[in-house]
């Protein structure tokens, strides 16, 4: 260290404590992570020979230097390829140890290539893929099982993207959970051999299967059994894991859950959502709820083929928990169009269904390629003796936590504690919480859920499955639908539309904006008409173009017709079509008024008028009795779009050109 901290680093030199560290601490702690990942782990099995037996692992502490020392909060990896170094800055040696022994993990990856020539989890070319993200949720699972400290792996970052493919950088250090899989299973060695095997460039999945002389089937089988295992946290860390789990908000892990849609071309079917179709390696957890007195699981599986992909493929199965919190496994279904079945117990208190993305063919992407460029594996289920989230009336309820009342508008549950205007209408299955706000002419309808002290105001509109809480604002004219997240205190107001299962913390979106798929905000401002969708994440200020990728990173330029934004995968009729229930509504028409740029619309009885994309995407809605006026968005360009009417006595789709 420098001359900041002096000969006294508990009390540096400088007076500035933030530099303090004790270097005793520090150098048992690290001899500690040498002698378990090395001796006890056996990360590394030759350490007499080499650069190993010959040099002593450095470690500089960073910003304690006066001159141009480089800085920095905390870094691991090799001095010239030559030995394992570490440069940490005083403040991340403190705690708990966690970010040094994730640093010292890294000084011993660095160590494979260096002990173990043309080995180790290391791309020549530096750019192919991603082979980085292993580094580091790799140095995140060592880090945890030698401190125990897995809330600073940050569980909540990965349940809240495990529909995201196994390499993707929107959870790299937080994916964790496959390598405990692996070592509860298969052991620690099973975890070092990818390491010590892999041939540089070699993606550490194909290593392990190499290693095991695994198919890519077993390879496959083995994500279906680890997704199963995740309902519960099934492994040696279960209590420290739910330890940190149940301590966190319902902000933090706001996005663990999926909620399929009705198959509108398959009656009787449920399919996910576009935005939430599994990757490759990734799973959806659904949520189910038993009939009554069902005594059996029965699912029809239908997989939509993505030739494009190499051949698409698919793990499913069930989960059932007891009282304690026991699980109990179905078999995997691993046929593209197939039958499963589950015996269900008088001792069932949770449901799930689990489904993984299973490719045929294992694809290396490189470092955050969007998620247009990713593969994903749709696929549509029925089911007989439950009902999934979403699609069970009131399986949301929490009428037995929150005294209150119904709502005389709408009958929705309205907690004593929250506040609802007489002219607002809270949905039958609805729920205003805590203490929330709804005033003016506001809707809350659906399974939508307005808690904290969120304020919707205006002729705002929260439906679906839609959460806002804590102390944002939906005003004005702003839509909030489907599985959407509103936390802390954003503002959405203006025609703003937050849609599809996006997270947007902190965030303020107006003007025409829209937020969809899987897009994730966190103190960004967002106005004009500025959509940004996909699995986008890293924005501040923004008010024009399309954005479907990390903005960071390689974000098209926010062209909409740049390849970035070119989905790679197959259009699915489900996703860009809506079947009639009825070809039209009596007493309902409409008109075209392509000056004023909206419809005018009659209705002689109380219609729902929703305008779609071809692409399923919600765009404009709102209530008529009489005439109305729907007008088009200013991200509305002249083509065809789907109008959908709602009505008591049916529904009806039309064709709308303008």
């Amino acid at each position: 260290w420098g001359a900041k901290t002096g000969t006294t680093p508990l009390n540096p030199a400088n007076g500035d404590q933030n530099l303090a560290f004790d270097p005793v601490d520090m150098l048992n702690k690290l001899e500690y992570y040498l002698a378990l990942y090395v001796d006890t782990f056996g990360f590394i099995t030759n350490k007499h020979t080499g650069n190993m037996a010959t040099y002593k692992f450095p470690i500089v502490i960073t910003d304690t230097w006066t001159t141009a020392y480089p800085g920095g909060y905390a870094n691991g990896g090799s001095t010239d390829g030559v030995i394992g170094s570490m440069w940490v800055h005083p403040s991340a040696t403190k705690g708990s140890g966690f970010v040094i022994a994730h640093e010292f993990a890294h000084m011993c990856q660095a160590m494979i290539p260096i002990q173990y020539s043309g080995k180790g989890i290391k791309d020549p070319s530096d750019n192919s893929y991603a082979l980085g993200m292993f580094w580091e949720s790799h140095a995140n699972f060592m880090a945890f099982t030698a401190t125990g400290d897995i809330a600073r792996a940050y569980p909540q970052r990965f349940l809240n993207t495990t529909m995201l493919h196994f390499s993707s950088t929107s959870h790299y250090y937080e994916n964790n959970f496959f390598l405990q899989y692996l070592l509860d299973d298969y052991g620690m060695e099973t975890i070092n051999k990818i390491w010590r095997n892999a041939n540089q460039g070699q993606h550490p999945l194909m290593c392990l299967r190499a290693n095991e002389g695994w198919s890519q089937d077993r390879l496959n089988d083995e994500f279906g059994k680890y997704a199963q295992r995740n309902v519960t946290w099934d492994y040696s860390i279960h209590d420290n894991m739910m330890k940190v789990i149940n301590g966190l908000n319902e902000a933090e892990i706001c996005r663990q859950y999926t909620y399929v849609d009705t198959a509108m071309l398959n009656p009787g079917w449920y399919i996910v959502p576009k935005y939430m179709a599994p990757a490759d390696y990734g799973y959806n957890l659904i949520p189910l709820y038993r009939e009554t007195g069902a005594t059996q699981l029965s699912l029809q599986f239908q997989g939509y083929t993505n030739a494009s992909s190499g051949g698409s493929g698919w793990r499913y199965g069930f989960v059932a928990v007891d009282a304690e919190g026991n699980p109990r496994y179905s078999p995997l279904g691993i046929l593209a169009s197939g039958n499963l079945t589950f015996d269900l117990t008088e001792n069932d208190k949770a449901l799930y269904l689990i489904v993984t993305g299973a490719p045929a063919t294992h694809h290396n992407y490189i470092w955050t390629p969007g998620w247009p460029r990713i593969f994903r594996y749709p696929y549509r289920f029925a089911l007989s003796g439950a009902k999934p989230a979403g699609q069970s009336p009131g399986y949301n309820s929490l009428k037995d936590v929150y005294p209150g009342k119904n709502h005389p508008n709408g009958g929705g549950w309205v907690a004593n504690t929250a506040n609802v205007a007489s002219t607002a209408y809270v949905g039958p299955y609805a729920q205003v919480l805590d203490n929330a706000t709804v005033s003016g002419n506001a809707r809350i309808d659906g399974h939508a859920i307005i808690k904290g002290s969120a304020t919707i105001s205006g002729n705002a509109v929260v439906r679906g499955n839609a959460i806002v809480g804590s102390s944002a604002r939906v005003r004005e004219n702003a839509v909030v639908e489907q599985a959407a997240r509103v936390f802390y205190n954003s503002d959405i107001f203006g025609n703003a539309r937050i849609q599809g299962s996006p997270i947007v913390y902190s965030s303020s979106v107006s003007g025409s904006a829209i937020i969809k798929d899987l897009a994730w905000l966190n103190g960004a401002t967002v106005s004009g008409t500025a959509i940004i969708g996909g699995d986008a994440e890293d924005f501040e200020t923004i008010s024009a173009g399309t954005y479907l990728q990390d903005y960071g990173v390689r974000n098209g330029d926010g062209l909409s017709n740049h390849y970035l934004n070119n989905d790679i995968n197959p259009t699915i009729d489900e996703y860009t079509s809506l079947k009639p229930v009825n070809a039209t509504i009596e007493g309902f028409d409409y008109s075209v008024d392509k000056t004023n740029r909206c419809l005018h619309l009659r209705s002689r009885k109380p219609a729902t008028v929703t305008c779609y994309t071809l692409a399923g995407q919600t765009l404009v809605s709102l209530k008529v009795e009489g005439e109305g006026v729907l007008p088009f968005t200013g991200s509305m360009d002249q083509g065809l779009y789907l109008m959908k009417v709602e009505t008591a006595a049916g529904t009806a789709c039309y064709k709308v050109m303008w």
